[in-house]
């Protein structure tokens, strides 16, 4: 009881919450993530770990919760902890690029390189656009390589012979330093030394200043003196926190209401445009933002103000193809770009998955693929720019 009143005794209306509805469980879960997700940024990772715990409680059917429980279970150097969640984030959804990639980190940390070179290998292979997992692969295959190289050197290190001993320090004891300073302490005559004796007959330091009746009336006025003011200094704030927060301690400032709107505005088909090529014809527009979440804020963390988000979301599209790639379907094309993870510390551009549906042919989707969801992707990207500088910018 006592430590949840000391790190979780802010989060205690969502910790002790009981839905009732499907609808409440959801909400709940949304608010324990994204409180969770605050908590890690500020790096507080058993709060983290406590409010992700209590959101898998609610509903243990959500992917991304065992991958950020898992990632803070890597800064806290539980690593077999971490295994799991990788593990059941990879049983939920074997797809999750992201759940390899963890479980490549943990392998890595454990010394098991061969292990995490194949999760970076199935990262590669469900993420063939990102170079990053094959050279992660790569690294620890050279790690695995090295690895007897650097047993066999801690072998021989242990088969030195150990350093020969220090000489013990001398210490003199306290019978012998006091004898020798009774015995030098003392001028020939008996008084002692560094004292002596003042003009009305007490000992003092042989320091201290005897003033006589002139130099007293000359110092008497020179005292401490209360030294009053009108104008009173208010205290002010050196950070970027607000001007109460004079210490700089954590202030959180929530701004996902802001940028849900924002988002929504930017990602709209009109502000977006529709995707053409200028010689082959056809066209791509989007129809429809889905799957929609978004969390922000600008928290003070140490006097210093942190521009902080998690978006992820998808857009479903429809594709006008040219004639001489529509062939005899005549069913609708349709597709969806993903964004599984549009965050402030991601790198740039932003992961993008396509996945098209009734293309008639390889030719047909290929097209779709390289060159209109591409441009369209490249049109996003910009959008996600300007939103990026607007909330850093914003008052």
């Amino acid at each position: 009881m006592r430590k949840m009143n000391g790190v979780m005794g802010r989060h205690s209306d969502v910790m002790n919450a009981r839905p009732e509805s499907d609808e409440s469980k959801q909400r709940l879960v949304d608010e324990l993530k994204r409180r969770g997700n605050m908590a890690f940024k500020a790096k507080s990772m058993e709060e983290a770990r406590q409010l992700y715990s209590k959101a898998i409680h609610h509903n243990d059917k959500i992917v991304a919760l065992y991958g950020n429980r898992c990632a803070v279970y890597l800064q806290m150097k539980r690593y077999q902890d971490a295994l799991k969640d990788a593990e059941k984030a990879i049983e939920l959804d074997a797809s999750w690029v992201k759940g390899h990639y963890r479980k490549g980190q943990i392998m890595d940390k454990m010394g098991r390189h061969e292990e995490s070179a194949k999760s970076y290998d199935e990262a590669a292979r469900l993420k063939p656009d990102d170079t990053r997992m094959k050279k992660l692969a790569d690294k620890q295959r050279l790690k695995a390589k090295e690895k007897p190289k650097v047993a066999e050197k801690k072998a021989q290190d242990s088969k030195k012979p150990p350093a020969a001993p220090r000489p013990p320090k001398i210490v003199r004891s306290s019978a012998s330093s006091s004898s020798s300073s009774s015995s030098s302490g003392k001028k020939s005559g008996g008084a002692m030394r560094g004292y002596k004796i003042t003009k009305d007959g007490k000992k003092t330091s042989y320091f201290t200043t005897e003033w006589d009746d002139n130099t007293k009336e000359l110092y008497k006025d020179l005292g401490p003196k209360k030294v009053e003011s009108a104008n009173v200094v208010e205290p002010t704030n050196t950070g970027d926190g607000s001007t109460w927060n004079s210490a700089g301690t954590y202030e959180e400032c929530d701004c996902s209401t802001w940028a849900k709107n924002r988002l929504k505005e930017l990602l709209d088909s009109k502000n977006v445009g529709v995707a053409k090529h200028s010689s082959e014809g056809g066209a791509l527009e989007i129809s429809k933002l889905k799957n929609f979440e978004c969390d922000a804020s600008r928290p003070v963390i140490r006097n210093k103000r942190r521009y902080i988000y998690e978006v992820s979301f998808e857009l479903e599209f429809k594709v006008a193809l040219p004639a001489h790639m529509k062939g005899d379907s005549n069913k609708p094309i349709r597709g969806r770009l993903i964004y599984p993870e549009v965050t402030s510390d991601s790198d740039r551009p932003f992961y993008c998955e396509i996945k098209v549906s009734n293309a008639p042919k390889n030719v047909a989707e290929r097209f779709i693929r390289k060159v209109l969801a591409k441009d369209m992707d490249s049109r996003v990207q910009e959008k996600l720019a300007t939103f990026d500088r607007e909330h850093r910018t914003r008052k």
